[in-house]
């Protein structure tokens, strides 16, 4: 339905899972392709293509396992349905300026859309601390289908999507500091 980061590629989009996605067809590009093809140059080419694209997959299992091995406190190794990615209780403490700046988003009316599941959003609760990712105005869009009928109605198409009326909206992993400057966060607190 919708994907970390921006649909289509852009830089916030998982590359590892891309590749994953597209291992399994190397085989059977290389049977549709070199059926057709009549040079044995030709078959060969549509078998490297097939073996690279294998390859590609293996490496990406391979690197998204490891990358859940160096972080195995944040990220969950396999997320189930109705199990958040983040664990709070292992995020370290929030500071008095994450908390801060979670209730002021909170006050502002700004919304944060995401999914249980998605690296991308738990990165963005991740910047907040403990308490702080507790208290940000965070909606779900894929945990239930009422979930999902919220986040149609308001147009997501990327997650995570920061909302706040009469601003644009922000898709993708925010700074803290971008968020302020977007949030019209005071400076002097």
């Amino acid at each position: 339905m919708l994907a970390a980061g921006q649909v289509g590629g852009s830089p916030n989009a998982c590359l590892s899972s891309q590749a994953a996605a597209l291992a399994p067809q190397g085989p059977y590009l290389a049977l549709h392709f070199g059926a057709k093809m009549q040079r044995p140059a030709q078959s060969r080419s549509a078998a490297l293509i097939a073996l690279t694209l294998v390859a590609l997959g293996a490496i990406a299992t391979a690197s998204a396992k490891d990358q859940r091995a160096k972080s195995p406190d944040l990220v969950a190794a396999t997320p189930e349905p109705g199990r958040a990615q983040v664990d709070l209780d292992k995020l370290p403490a929030s500071s008095a300026d994450q908390l801060a700046l979670s209730r002021h988003l909170k006050e502002i009316g700004a919304l944060f859309y995401g999914a249980w599941w998605c690296p991308a959003c738990t990165r963005q609760k991740a910047l907040f601390g403990r308490q702080g990712s507790q208290q940000l105005p965070y909606v779900e869009c894929d945990r239930q289908p009422s979930d999902r009928d919220v986040c149609i109605a308001a147009q997501i198409k990327a997650f995570p999507t920061w909302e706040l009326k009469g601003k644009e909206r922000l898709v993708g992993v925010q700074s803290l500091d971008e968020l302020k400057s977007w949030s019209g966060y005071p400076t002097k607190r």
